[in-house]
């Protein structure tokens, strides 16, 4: 979903983002990148999502808001995990930084395929592990007693 999303999003925001949200991005980034020389994975995650939320919030489209918030949320568990690994966090970062100049430069075309090729990278660098991942999240359902079930 984020591949089809995030182009649209990176375009809005290249197009709307007010002069405080650009400022308020490149604080995240600078923020990102001092985490990830520091190794601290975990700052890097939560700096990563505000700089999404900032990202979204730049958009100024209310539907497109709720549908990216939702997905966002939806990420967290596995972005953490994924921000672990050093190469990962310096994909972010890289594709990040040209996202953020796009969207200063006012350049929605820019913006969209930089989001796009960020999340073809990402698909590409997770490959089956994102498919294959154990929902953990959610717990197996266990039958019961008079739950409708027919056995035989």
């Amino acid at each position: 979903m984020r591949r089809n999303l995030d182009p649209l999003l990176a375009a809005h925001a290249a197009l709307r983002a007010t002069p405080s949200q650009v400022h308020e991005l490149e604080l995240f980034l600078a923020r990102m990148r001092e985490s990830h020389e520091a190794n601290d994975f975990k700052e890097f995650a939560n700096h990563a999502h505000l700089f999404r939320i900032a990202l979204i919030e730049a958009g100024h489209n209310i539907a497109l808001d709720r549908v990216c918030r939702v997905i966002e949320d939806q990420s967290l568990i596995m972005r953490n995990k994924q921000y672990r690994d050093e190469d990962n966090r310096a994909l972010a970062i890289q594709f990040e930084e040209k996202l953020f100049h796009a969207i200063k430069q006012s350049a929605p075309d820019a913006a969209a395929r930089v989001a796009r090729e960020y999340m073809e990278a990402v698909i590409r660098l997770l490959g089956e592990s994102i498919t294959n991942a154990p929902a953990l999240w959610i717990a197996p359902r266990q039958p019961s007693q008079g739950d409708g079930t027919i056995t035989a």
